[in-house]
């Protein structure tokens, strides 16, 4: 009995030093896949167009590689003419993650009922492994 449980106290310490071990590094390694890495903070948002708007609402965008200075194409489709990107790309600064996307519109070519609007990024390589690479906008 005495040697079995030698035995085992052996054994509960090699594995007791060996995981503990910690490792080094980033959890993603943007050198091996330098995407820009973007994301809607979700699919879906809903805006109530009023005039102190003006004419303009604000859609953010993140990224997650923010090593070098970045533009991302975008398309909006939908609206029926009414609605559009001021700028047709994102673009965001060195070191930095988060950008607007504006969207243009005027309130009185729309009517009453809501439009559905989509942004999406217009390379899907640009897009996070698991990110929102299109928002449907409610206006």
């Amino acid at each position: 009995m005495k040697k079995l449980l030698t035995y085992i106290a052996a054994v509960a310490l090699m594995f007791s030093f060996g995981a503990c071990s910690e490792e080094n590094g980033r959890t993603f390694d943007f050198d091996m896949n330098p995407s820009v890495g973007i994301t809607f903070p979700t699919s879906a948002m809903n805006f109530a167009l009023v005039p102190e708007d003006g004419g303009k609402i604000s859609v953010p965008l993140y990224r997650g590689n923010i090593a070098e200075a970045a533009s991302v194409q975008l398309t909006l489709t939908g609206g029926d003419g009414v609605f559009s990107l001021v700028k047709p790309t994102a673009d965001f600064a060195a070191g930095e993650n988060s950008t607007s996307v504006e969207v243009a519109f005027n309130l009185d070519d729309m009517g009453t009922d809501p439009v559905e609007v989509v942004i999406a990024a217009a390379n899907a390589e640009d897009v996070a492994q698991t990110g929102n690479g299109k928002v449907t906008l409610t206006l």
